[in-house]
């Protein structure tokens, strides 16, 4: 690993709704400089190019919903949500050498984007619940956690 990319951190935030994964996020971003990715936003946007037919006026008030009702239960959607959250989180992570990304819709992609980022920057995973943080060196860990 090159000291460009020892100094590279990317930190996943993920968690229930409404459990502090912006707070945190945003607290990051304003006491150390992170760069934040809002998985709700990218979701939209995501939505918006790729499956035009499943987007609504009202999407950013139903994105759990929506992602549970039309993503979830098809294995070649979810695919290509979590190839997407790759690439945005990698490209973020190349720009910048401070990235915190958060949102409920990162779980499924967890797994995959630190496989992704092995190598390319020191990955901690969060897990957000009621405003307590959880940290592990891997998802299993966190699963663990009472």
């Amino acid at each position: 690993m090159s000291n460009n990319q020892c100094n590279r951190r990317v930190i996943l935030i993920f968690g229930d709704p409404n459990h502090g994964k912006s707070h945190l996020a945003t607290q990051l971003h304003n006491n150390h400089g992170y760069h934040t990715v809002s998985l709700d936003e990218v979701y939209v946007e995501f939505i918006q190019n790729h499956y035009p037919n499943f987007f609504l006026p009202v999407l950013r008030g139903v994105i759990l919903q929506h992602y549970n009702s039309m993503f979830a239960q098809d294995s070649s959607r979810v695919a290509a949500w979590c190839q997407h959250v790759v690439a945005i989180t990698r490209n973020a992570s190349n720009q910048n050498n401070l990235v915190a990304v958060e949102g409920y819709l990162l779980t499924p992609a967890l797994k995959l984007v630190e496989e992704n980022l092995a190598g390319l920057a020191t990955v901690t995973i969060v897990e957000a619940r009621h405003r307590n943080y959880f940290v592990a060196r891997s998802v299993e860990e966190i699963a663990k956690a009472p």
